[in-house]
Protein backbone atom coordinates (compact mmCIF):
# COMPACT_ATOMS: atom_id res chain seq x y z
CA UNK A 1 0.00 0.00 0.00
CA UNK A 2 0.98 3.32 -0.91
CA UNK A 3 0.25 6.01 2.09
CA UNK A 4 -0.45 9.31 1.09
CA UNK A 5 -1.38 12.41 3.01
CA UNK A 6 -4.69 13.76 2.84
CA UNK A 7 -3.61 16.63 5.91
CA UNK A 8 -1.93 16.70 9.01
CA UNK A 9 -1.73 13.37 10.41
CA UNK A 10 -4.72 11.99 8.45
CA UNK A 11 -3.64 9.21 5.64
CA UNK A 12 -5.28 7.15 3.73
CA UNK A 13 -3.45 4.17 1.91
CA UNK A 14 -3.89 3.56 -1.51
CA UNK A 15 -3.81 0.21 -3.27
CA UNK A 16 -3.00 -0.54 -6.97
CA UNK A 17 -4.87 -3.65 -8.10
CA UNK A 18 -5.74 -5.20 -11.14
CA UNK A 19 -9.75 -6.12 -11.80
CA UNK A 20 -12.30 -3.95 -13.62
CA UNK A 21 -9.45 -2.44 -15.84
CA UNK A 22 -5.37 -2.71 -15.94
CA UNK A 23 -5.09 -0.53 -12.70
CA UNK A 24 -7.70 -0.02 -10.32
CA UNK A 25 -7.38 2.42 -7.59
CA UNK A 26 -8.55 1.37 -4.12
CA UNK A 27 -8.02 3.49 -1.02
CA UNK A 28 -8.31 2.73 2.56
CA UNK A 29 -9.12 5.49 5.25
CA UNK A 30 -7.62 3.65 8.20
CA UNK A 31 -9.31 6.82 10.66
CA UNK A 32 -12.76 5.90 10.05
CA UNK A 33 -11.66 2.20 8.67
CA UNK A 34 -13.53 2.54 5.62
CA UNK A 35 -12.69 1.78 2.02
CA UNK A 36 -13.34 3.17 -1.06
CA UNK A 37 -13.54 1.10 -4.19
CA UNK A 38 -14.88 2.19 -6.84
CA UNK A 39 -15.95 0.71 -9.61
CA UNK A 40 -14.08 -2.42 -8.76
CA UNK A 41 -17.06 -3.11 -6.96
CA UNK A 42 -20.73 -2.73 -8.01
CA UNK A 43 -23.71 -4.29 -6.17
CA UNK A 44 -26.85 -3.34 -7.77
CA UNK A 45 -28.84 -5.86 -10.22
CA UNK A 46 -29.34 -2.96 -12.57
CA UNK A 47 -25.46 -2.21 -12.69
CA UNK A 48 -24.30 -5.43 -12.23
CA UNK A 49 -20.45 -6.70 -11.51
CA UNK A 50 -18.69 -6.23 -15.00
CA UNK A 51 -15.01 -6.39 -16.17
CA UNK A 52 -13.83 -3.94 -19.16
CA UNK A 53 -11.99 -6.05 -21.21
CA UNK A 54 -11.14 -3.14 -23.66
CA UNK A 55 -8.69 -1.72 -20.84
CA UNK A 56 -7.75 -5.71 -20.02
CA UNK A 57 -9.55 -6.04 -17.45
CA UNK A 58 -10.57 -9.35 -16.78
CA UNK A 59 -12.40 -11.95 -14.28
CA UNK A 60 -9.46 -13.59 -12.81
CA UNK A 61 -7.66 -10.52 -11.64
CA UNK A 62 -10.57 -8.83 -10.66
CA UNK A 63 -11.38 -12.44 -8.27
CA UNK A 64 -8.08 -11.64 -6.97
CA UNK A 65 -8.07 -7.57 -6.38
CA UNK A 66 -11.52 -8.85 -4.37
CA UNK A 67 -9.47 -11.01 -2.10
CA UNK A 68 -6.81 -8.77 -1.37
CA UNK A 69 -9.05 -6.09 -0.56
CA UNK A 70 -10.93 -8.59 2.04
CA UNK A 71 -7.53 -8.85 3.78
CA UNK A 72 -7.86 -5.55 4.82
CA UNK A 73 -9.32 -4.63 8.37
CA UNK A 74 -12.30 -2.44 7.43
CA UNK A 75 -15.79 -1.53 8.70
CA UNK A 76 -17.49 -0.31 5.59
CA UNK A 77 -16.71 -0.61 1.73
CA UNK A 78 -17.87 2.45 0.02
CA UNK A 79 -19.00 0.82 -4.24
CA UNK A 80 -18.98 2.40 -7.04
CA UNK A 81 -22.53 1.90 -7.76
CA UNK A 82 -24.71 0.31 -4.89
CA UNK A 83 -24.78 1.38 -0.60
CA UNK A 84 -22.24 1.27 1.31
CA UNK A 85 -21.15 -2.57 2.08
CA UNK A 86 -20.26 -3.46 5.54
CA UNK A 87 -17.26 -6.22 5.81
CA UNK A 88 -19.87 -8.87 6.10
CA UNK A 89 -21.59 -7.76 2.44
CA UNK A 90 -18.56 -7.35 0.51
CA UNK A 91 -17.65 -10.75 1.04
CA UNK A 92 -20.80 -11.58 0.55
CA UNK A 93 -20.72 -9.89 -2.89
CA UNK A 94 -16.84 -11.01 -3.34
CA UNK A 95 -18.35 -14.50 -2.84
CA UNK A 96 -21.02 -14.03 -6.17
CA UNK A 97 -18.34 -12.64 -8.31
CA UNK A 98 -16.35 -16.04 -7.67
CA UNK A 99 -19.13 -17.70 -8.09
CA UNK A 100 -19.89 -16.31 -11.25
CA UNK A 101 -16.64 -16.70 -12.48
CA UNK A 102 -16.33 -20.75 -11.39
CA UNK A 103 -19.56 -21.96 -12.63
CA UNK A 104 -18.85 -20.23 -16.21
CA UNK A 105 -15.69 -22.32 -15.33
CA UNK A 106 -16.92 -25.28 -14.71
CA UNK A 107 -19.48 -24.76 -17.69
CA UNK A 108 -17.14 -23.73 -20.52
CA UNK A 109 -15.51 -26.95 -19.79
CA UNK A 110 -18.55 -29.08 -20.30
CA UNK A 111 -18.69 -27.56 -23.64
CA UNK A 112 -22.16 -25.91 -22.64
CA UNK A 113 -23.00 -22.81 -25.01
CA UNK A 114 -23.21 -19.25 -24.60
CA UNK A 115 -26.46 -19.24 -24.22
CA UNK A 116 -26.84 -22.63 -22.05
CA UNK A 117 -23.88 -20.53 -20.18
CA UNK A 118 -26.13 -17.36 -20.04
CA UNK A 119 -29.79 -19.22 -18.58
CA UNK A 120 -27.36 -20.90 -16.17
CA UNK A 121 -25.83 -17.97 -14.39
CA UNK A 122 -29.77 -15.74 -14.57
CA UNK A 123 -30.97 -18.66 -12.66
CA UNK A 124 -28.41 -19.55 -10.27
CA UNK A 125 -27.12 -16.11 -9.60
CA UNK A 126 -29.41 -13.47 -11.50
CA UNK A 127 -26.43 -12.58 -13.91
CA UNK A 128 -26.87 -12.19 -17.29
CA UNK A 129 -30.11 -10.93 -18.14
CA UNK A 130 -29.30 -7.56 -18.70
CA UNK A 131 -26.59 -5.82 -20.68
CA UNK A 132 -23.72 -8.10 -18.71
CA UNK A 133 -24.74 -11.03 -20.75
CA UNK A 134 -22.20 -9.55 -23.08
CA UNK A 135 -19.64 -10.78 -20.56
CA UNK A 136 -20.28 -14.46 -21.47
CA UNK A 137 -18.35 -14.43 -24.51
CA UNK A 138 -15.32 -12.73 -23.55
CA UNK A 139 -14.85 -14.71 -20.51
CA UNK A 140 -15.75 -18.44 -22.22
CA UNK A 141 -12.55 -16.90 -23.71
CA UNK A 142 -10.46 -16.05 -20.71
CA UNK A 143 -11.98 -18.92 -18.39
CA UNK A 144 -10.94 -22.20 -19.87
Amino acid sequence: MDQVCLRRNAFAYLVFLLGLVLRDTVAYLPGPRVVIAGDLVTTPDTIPQIVNYGDRGNWTDMGKALDEIAKIDFDFLIAGHGLVLTKQEFLKHRDKVAGIRERLLELNRQGKSQEEIRQKLVSEFNYGAGFEAGQIAPMMLELK
